[in-house]
């Protein structure tokens, strides 16, 4: 195990301590580029990556604790993150998983709890971006052009998208809700007491559209077709129709692609993902009429290929 993992596992036993469980109870369950996830006792310790900030995570974990107590949100242990031995931690109720058939029924009432929460309240005590707005995307590419992450004709064609979204979502930005702006599988507990959702990363306020949208992108729909009435029963509100969930799908993918763009791609894997992503919105540009393909969505043969191929888009 090397420094950094050692670390970690050192920061997420102390934790378990100042929680009275025994250290020895902990399974590091996940490691990825932000954070390295650990369960016990009816707790998950998530231990920050290096250099995360102490004050930042804490907000969100507020927002967490607010959601909580409105929607049906996973519940912080502690109030805000806290540093131990040179990493930020939080700490979390465990959800006990219902390992049974999905509930989509309960995993729509939990989406609709948070879009009927007060998106003007929510807003200025959490100061929550609007995610109808595409600044934020806009200034991104900029960045990455101008730091040379990113060639001037990928610049292009990524701003050709957000000129295109912008029109596209403008006559649906009126009614604004809490969104939770990441809203994919893995951050849908599906409980044994019924669904919650996890990760205020991205959370912010938005048109319905932009959660639904992503959760029902047509290449990778979390909720399986079977199930999709009774997931639109649970939400207890009609769908947008698929064209607008389209556009917002692609703002969402769109906004994560820039965001990616701002960090250094640092292996031969973060690259072929980065020339993957940049790929799908050059398709997309020849194509409009097209469903957009993330990369997380093909086959793992076919994406295996593609990275042997060493892809260069641009």
């Amino acid at each position: 195990m090397g420094p950094a993992p050692a670390q970690a596992a050192a920061a997420a036993h102390a934790a378990a301590l100042d929680l009275g469980i025994d250290p020895a109870t902990l399974t590091r369950t996940a490691a990825g580029s932000t954070s390295t996830v650990f369960l016990g006792s009816g707790i998950a310790v998530i231990v920050a990556a290096p250099g995360a900030d102490l004050d930042d995570v804490s907000r969100r974990v507020d927002l967490a604790a607010d959601l909580a107590r409105d929607a049906r949100f996973v519940r912080p242990r502690w109030d805000g993150a806290r540093d131990v031995g040179g990493r930020v931690v939080t700490a979390w109720d465990l959800v006990p998983v219902d390992t049974g058939p999905v509930d989509w029924q309960s995993a729509g009432a939990a989406l609709r709890a948070l879009h009927a929460v007060s998106a003007g309240a929510y807003r200025d005590r959490h100061g929550l971006a609007d995610l109808g707005s595409l600044a934020d995307v806009s200034a991104g590419i900029e960045r990455a052009r101008e730091c040379r992450r990113i060639p001037a004709s990928a610049a292009v064609v990524l701003r050709r998208a957000v000129d295109r979204l912008t029109d596209e979502i403008a006559p649906h930005r009126r009614d604004l809700v809490v969104v939770h702006g990441d809203l994919h599988a893995p951050n849908l507990i599906h409980g044994r007491g019924g669904a919650v959702l996890c990760d205020t990363d991205e959370i912010g306020v938005g048109p319905a559209a932009y959660d639904l949208g992503m959760l029902l992108d047509p290449l990778r729909s979390a909720v399986p077709r079977a199930s999709l009435g009774d997931f639109v029963r649970g939400y207890g509100a009609p769908l947008p129709p698929l064209p607008v969930r389209r556009s917002f799908a692609r703002v969402a993918h769109l906004r994560r692609t820039v965001a990616l763009l701002t960090v250094p791609a640092s292996s031969a894997h973060a690259r072929f993902y980065e020339a993957a992503r940049l790929g799908a919105w050059q398709a997309m540009d020849r194509d409009w009429s097209a469903d957009l393909v993330p990369v997380v969505a093909l086959p793992p043969g076919r994406r295996a290929r593609l990275a042997a191929r060493r892809l260069r888009p641009f």
